[in-house]
This record gives C-alpha cells, sequence and structure tokens, in this order.
C-alpha cells in the first residue's frame, strides 16, 4: 500500500507545475510511513526529507544531472 501510494504521489507530481501541492501530498506520504512504522520505510523517508528541497525542485525545473553523475560513477 505504501510503495503504491508513493507510486500515485510520483506519477501525479511529475505531471503538475504545482509546487506547494506537490510538496503538501509529500508530506501526506510522511505521515502514512509514520503511522505504519515500517523501519525500512521510515529510513526511506529520513532520505527524502534530508533531500527534499532536491528533490522538488526536480519537479520545478525539468534539467538533469543524470549524464553527469553517470560519468562520475
Amino acid at each position: 500500500e505504501l510503495k503504491e501510494a508513493y507510486c500515485d504521489w510520483f506519477d501525479w507530481a511529475k505531471n503538475t507545475e504545482e509546487i506547494a501541492e506537490v510538496k503538501s501530498r509529500l508530506e501526506a506520504f510522511y505521515r502514512k510511513v509514520e503511522k505504519a512504522n515500517i523501519p525500512a520505510f521510515s529510513r526511506a523517508i529520513q532520505t527524502f526529507k534530508n533531500w527534499q528541497v532536491e528533490i522538488l525542485n526536480s519537479f520545478g525545473f525539468k534539467y538533469s544531472n543524470g549524464f553527469l553523475e553517470g560519468i562520475n560513477n
């Protein structure tokens, strides 16, 4: 259920320009994960929170550094 909730959020988020709503729905997802109290999901959510600005920027700006990251790896 949590995986599907994340997929639903992501699919919606990549097709909208409403960044405030993207953030709001992401925070709603965080609450679902915290309520479920599943350690693996909780650790993943902490990573999301640590990188939240960058994650939200990826929806607001359609640029990618994937090519450069690939070169670095």
